[in-house]
């Protein structure tokens, strides 16, 4: 490496990728758009849960997290254009909607280590209300957004 932020950026691509091959993992044998953008979001407040200090430097050293056209948010492209062209997403375009998932992801992180949560009740509280309004947010009824939520956190944070 030829710096430290040159070695920062690569240990954050490590960590990044780590909670990705997480995501297709717990993701594996789900074909819903919904249920996998609920899935994935929970792997990521898992990590953040239980391992604040790598997820913390995750936020600070990782650039690029927000663009929706990065390599590593292929997921989330994929799982919302799937959703929109299914009818199970509506949004105005696909950047605001795979913008709104990854925001919500971030934000969320950011949250949970400020809180210093673990992986609790509250924890599992929190993932679960803040995915159910990300889910509404894309279009998803309530009360299958409440059930895809509470399905996804309740999975995600048993295993």
């Amino acid at each position: 490496f030829t710096d430290k932020s040159e070695l920062a950026r690569a240990i954050a691509r490590a960590v990044r990728s780590e909670i990705e091959n997480e995501v297709d993992s717990a993701n594996a044998t789900v074909s819903d758009p919904a249920q996998r953008v609920a899935r994935a979001v929970s792997v990521f407040l898992r990590f953040a849960a239980e391992q604040p200090v790598r997820a913390r430097a995750l936020l600070r050293l990782f650039s690029g997290a927000a663009d929706p056209e990065s390599p590593l948010n292929r997921g989330v492209q994929t799982d919302v254009l799937n959703g929109l062209r299914d009818g199970r997403f509506d949004a105005p375009s696909p950047e605001a909607a795979i913008v709104v998932v990854i925001g919500a992801g971030i934000a969320s992180i950011a949250r949970f280590v400020d809180l210093g949560v673990n992986p609790s009740e509250r924890a599992r509280t929190i993932a679960g209300d803040v995915i159910c309004v990300l889910l509404r947010g894309l279009g998803v009824k309530r009360g299958d957004a409440l059930k895809v939520a509470a399905d996804a956190v309740n999975d995600v944070f048993a295993s």
